[in-house]
């Protein structure tokens, strides 16, 4: 039996070597733009939420407001409706 050359082996073997490190080289390209996407995703999410929140603020503000000014007119009328009664209940007594 011929002894076989080592030099298709040896040739095999660096090109798995160089295919493997190529490949781990893209893996670790594509693991980086990944996370710097993912990043961009987060901070704009973030942003969003921020602003979400801040017009939430800004409307519960809003709300609060009109209630005050509603309560406020809302005791004008109360005490109208006082001051007409008290001048019926005086009219009826003369």
């Amino acid at each position: 039996m011929p002894k076989r050359s080592e030099a298709p082996r040896k040739t095999s073997n660096t090109a798995n070597r160089k295919a493997r490190k190529r490949l781990t080289s893209t893996r670790r390209i594509e693991k980086n733009r990944q996370e710097a996407r993912d990043r961009l995703r987060a901070e704009n999410d973030y942003q969003v939420n921020l602003k979400a929140e801040i017009e939430i603020r800004a409307l519960s503000e809003k709300i609060d407001q009109l209630l005050h000014n509603q309560w406020a007119r809302l005791l004008e009328i109360q005490q109208l409706q006082t001051e007409m009664l008290e001048d019926l209940a005086e009219k009826r007594k003369s």
